[in-house]
């Protein structure tokens, strides 16, 4: 039975929750095996696997400009403290924790990245099991363009 678009059932609410919620494999998984059977569940799948493939792009970019912004602060540092140690002594003791810390501040800048992603994950799976037609920004337009043309 085919739920229209105002009123989908408890099943598609849940699975669709589920795509957001779980991420990539869950969501193409309920795409796979849903997505003849209910619109609702089509777009919400379909919408939950373009966030995470997006989600991917954007964390692969950022642990890269992470990587090569802490490689060049060490390398200015290394740099700093070479000087620093032919001149006095007492400023390469200085200069020591802050060289070693600063890779550790630069890996749990990624904390709060993926705390913001968790809530957001939640907020599309709890508005969805509610039976709101969740869209993301933009991307929810996107979805609906490509689900039309396909």
């Amino acid at each position: 039975m085919e739920a229209t678009a105002s009123s989908p059932t408890s099943d598609e609410r849940a699975l669709s929750a589920l795509g957001y919620f779980l991420g990539l494999i869950v969501a193409l998984v309920v795409r796979a095996t849903h997505k003849d059977r209910s619109r609702f569940v089509r777009f919400h799948s379909v919408q939950a696997i373009a966030f995470d493939i997006l989600l991917m792009v954007f964390m692969m970019l950022f642990v890269a400009v992470l990587f090569v912004g802490m490689f060049l602060v060490m390398a200015v540092g290394l740099f700093i403290f070479a000087n620093a140690a032919e001149q006095d002594s007492e400023s390469v003791f200085m200069a020591l924790p802050l060289l070693t810390t600063l890779p550790f501040f630069g890996i749990f800048s990624i904390i709060p990245v993926s705390l913001g992603v968790l809530v957001v994950r939640i907020i599309a799976a709890v508005r969805v099991f509610q039976g709101h037609n969740f869209h993301y920004p933009w991307l929810g337009c996107q979805v609906e363009k490509f689900l039309e043309e396909s």
